[in-house]
């Protein structure tokens, strides 16, 4: 546990360095401005310096983690297979991304499965942080709901978040409507997980206006898909090219999911539903994006909590709830924005570290070199 506790102190200090260098040479009211007014955020470099040292702490520790996280074992063992299926899958379009990874290596001679993964992990971290430094002028709170929300998944699903980070690229496009765009970035994340796929139909309702109508139809399509899990299965069967035997699956595909986990993904999204809908301001295009965000994030929670396996699904929004955060909290009196931003790093780390606490595939932090 505590390598965890030491890589947030770093990440908190240097990320709050690298947003004070920025606020003390642009200025409190510029920066106010800033990111209501361009779309991609200025730096100056000093900033730029301090937060790559927080990226580089994060790559390092999980790129040179050893058998930490519930599919490194595989991943590890199994490197050399996958290289040999890189021709098939490409063929078959069966996922080719991490195979073409695990096959460079195979061809330069070096014959250790650490290697694809530690790229896994410059790609998974390095990418999200690249995108949030671009739209975020708060480096510290960014930092911290990353390593709070989406560090450690790719400890657990390594080809999945790196097609989640492939999709997370696409964050402008998707936010700027640039369909084409954003369609390509969500190919590329296919190349790596199938399932990335499905992230083609948030596009056309991510930007729905906020209101008590479309609230009580996302409520009831939770409630349909809660109980259609045999439906859900053969549509995702397809998709992932398997058989799913809702009368066979075992207790990952059916049980249900540790509750404190969706109940921190809804109770946030709800409040910021409820904050944007009862205020008299009327509610910023940007400000409907960031909502629906987290709003997709707790439909996802609720409508696959008897399901660890579809709750996956849910990967792919959360490097989007990090600027979701930023963003919303920004727009919130300033009098209350530290205590709201305090209130949300509280929420997600009790989560974090209580789930980090009790996986004997997290708990137990150890490096390569202890192999």
């Amino acid at each position: 546990m505590i390598v965890y506790f030491l890589v947030f102190i770093w990440v908190l200090v240097l990320a709050g360095i690298a947003e004070q260098l920025d606020f003390k040479t642009i200025g409190n009211d510029s920066a106010e401005s800033i990111t209501l007014t361009v779309k991609t955020v200025p730096h100056t470099s000093n900033a730029c310096y301090a937060y790559i040292l927080a990226s580089i702490g994060m790559i390092l520790i999980a790129g040179l983690r050893y058998y930490v996280g519930s599919d490194y074992g595989g991943y590890y063992l199994r490197w050399s297979k996958y290289a040999e299926e890189l021709g098939d899958s490409i063929l078959r379009l069966d996922e080719p991304g991490y195979r073409l990874i695990c096959a460079f290596f195979k061809s330069v001679g070096i014959m250790d499965g650490a290697y694809p993964i530690f790229v896994a992990s410059v790609l998974t971290i390095g990418l999200v942080l690249f995108i949030i430094y671009r739209n975020s002028f708060q480096l510290c709170l960014a930092s911290i709901l990353f390593f709070l929300i989406y560090w450690t998944s790719g400890f657990n699903a390594i080809r999945q978040c790196l097609a989640a980070t492939f999709v997370f690229c696409g964050y402008e496009s998707l936010r700027d409507r640039k369909i084409w765009n954003y369609i390509i970035w969500v190919g590329v994340a296919f190349l790596f997980h199938r399932s990335a796929i499905c992230m083609i139909f948030p596009y056309f309702f991510i930007h729905n206006k906020i209101t008590y109508i479309n609230m009580l139809l996302l409520i009831f399509g939770c409630i349909i898909f809660l109980y259609s899990y045999d439906i859900v299965f053969d549509f995702t069967g397809a998709i992932l090219d398997k058989e799913f035997n809702l009368e066979n699956l075992d207790s990952y595909n059916i049980r249900k999911v540790n509750r404190l986990r969706v109940f921190f993904n809804c109770v946030p999204a709800g409040f910021f539903f409820l904050w944007e809908i009862t205020r008299r301001k009327s509610i910023s295009y940007c400000q409907t994006f960031w909502v629906n965000i987290l709003l997709f994030k707790a439909a996802i929670s609720l409508a696959a909590m008897n399901s660890p396996y579809l709750s996956r699904m849910g990967i792919y929004f959360s490097p989007f709830m990090i600027l979701a955060y930023c963003g919303l909290i920004k727009e919130i009196p300033v009098k209350h924005r530290n205590f709201l931003s305090l209130g949300v790093c509280i929420l997600h780390s009790i989560f974090i570290f209580y789930e980090i606490y009790h996986s004997s595939s997290l708990r137990y932090f150890q490096f390569i070199w202890q192999r």
